[in-house]
């Protein structure tokens, strides 16, 4: 597990924390699990001075899997869902946040998933749905806890208990599982399915049912995942420009097949998503 999370640090499409935005690092014993911890940080301002702020994002495809909760702090109310791995960008719908509003979302890399939810991934696959759905006692033993505490950083702590003892009753994961994801991420995705199964020495069949079961996608999905967060991390970082060198490095047959594979996981082509990563 940790060989995995050193080998993939995935963004999304506007990487920098801002005022509406943090990211917070998880404790070490979770690292290896969950990308991060990320939401808004809660100000109760005084009366007449909670201005209502509208806004939506686009979110592309980065290889995690979201509980995503909402917190009314006036009415004392939270909202709570679970987003699973998705491999298509979508835009997020317009929203109204003020003041005595926040968001608090726990970002888990996909293959940690299976060791904190009670049910499988099999309809994971760009899954939007009550947080129920998957961790069953999720609002039982954290509703409260939220509500209580709008402090973020009180509420990370909280979650975190919340999933030490999640993972303390957990089940290892299949080798196989972790041995595939472990060939996909060290290539940056573009290794052959045949050829890991043949390291594996297993069927593409079964590896295929077991990513479906534990992950939601097929191998080759994830691995097309994993090259595109790969090509957005190398393009976001080094401002890489150079498309012909980018397509030649990551296996494109050409220039233009690169630029119509990044829109496809993007929604933007590669220079029209750095301006929106900046904006």
């Amino acid at each position: 597990m940790h060989t995995l999370s050193n080998l993939f640090n995935p963004i999304i499409a506007k990487p920098k924390n801002t005022l509406q935005y943090v990211e917070i690092p998880p404790s070490n014993l979770l690292k290896p699990y969950i990308r991060c911890f990320w939401g808004s940080f809660h100000q109760l301002l005084p009366s007449g001075k909670n201005k209502q702020r509208s806004y939506s994002t686009i979110i592309i495809p980065d290889g995690c899997m979201d509980i995503v909760v909402d917190i009314n702090h006036i009415s004392n109310t939270l909202s709570a869902a679970f987003c699973g791995i998705n491999d298509a960008p979508f835009q997020t719908a317009v929203t109204t946040k003020t003041a005595t509003t926040s968001t608090f979302g726990i970002r888990f890399y996909f293959w940690a998933v299976p060791l904190f939810a009670d049910t499988t991934m099999r309809d994971a696959l760009n899954a939007f749905i009550d947080v129920d759905n998957y961790f069953y006692d999720f609002r039982k033993k954290l509703a409260d806890i939220l509500l209580e505490r709008p402090s973020l950083m009180d509420q990370i702590a909280a979650a975190e208990e919340y999933l030490l003892s999640c993972l303390q009753a957990s089940r290892p994961m299949d080798p196989n599982i972790l041995n595939a994801l472990y060939y996909i991420l060290k290539t940056k995705g573009l290794i052959s399915i045949p050829a890991i199964c043949t390291s594996l020495t297993i069927s593409q069949r079964h590896l295929e049912r077991l990513f479906t079961e534990f992950i939601g996608a097929s191998p080759k999905k994830i691995s097309d995942i994993v090259r595109f967060q790969m090509i957005w991390q190398d393009m976001y970082y080094s401002r890489n420009r150079n498309f012909c060198d980018l397509a030649y490095h990551y296996q494109f047959a050409h220039q233009s097949h690169f630029i119509n594979n990044f829109k496809k996981y993007a929604g933007r082509t590669p220079l029209e998503a750095l301006q929106y990563a900046e904006s």
